[in-house]
């Protein structure tokens, strides 16, 4: 069931969408699937609006054939910030905060985002984001209620 997708941004930057299961310690009845996006060579720092909305595409299409709820976890590697005038917690808040707001302006049809942070002063916040069907929202809950109780 693991799916891996190069391709390459029209600025040369190499990159692998993968689909890979995940088995969280919940009684979910439907496959958790991970989603990440691994950077194979980097030819510049920035990207286009077209990467991130081939990223959504190909997710929409992979939910459309498939009864599984997407995850996705934001690295904290540094990045080059366009625009130094709004402040992010850290590189993966940033991650985070793009693609959700990308996604919600994709407005894929009949799909959902969440975002659960853990709290962590330590080392910083970590950001799951969950892309997933309506009709599996109680699932979501459940998962989300696991990572609200991993911080206690």
């Amino acid at each position: 069931m693991n799916i891996n997708i190069p391709f390459e941004s029209e600025k040369g930057n190499q990159y692998a969408l993968v689909f890979s299961v995940y088995e969280p310690l919940s009684d979910i009845s439907i496959p958790v699937v991970e989603v990440s996006l691994a950077l194979k060579k980097q030819v510049t720092s920035t990207n286009s609006l077209k990467v991130f909305n081939y990223i959504i595409k190909e997710i929409e299409e992979y939910l459309s054939k498939r009864e599984v709820i997407l995850y996705y976890y934001c690295d904290n590697a540094e990045i080059y910030y366009r625009n130094s005038k709004k402040r992010f917690l850290s590189p993966q808040h940033f991650r985070s905060e793009l693609f959700y707001t990308l996604f919600i302006k994709a407005n894929p049809k009949d799909l959902l985002i969440k975002t659960s942070e853990i709290i962590n002063e330590t080392v910083g916040n970590h950001y799951i984001n969950f892309i997933y069907k309506p009709k599996h929202q109680h699932y979501i809950d459940i998962l989300s209620k696991e990572i609200e109780e991993y911080q206690k």
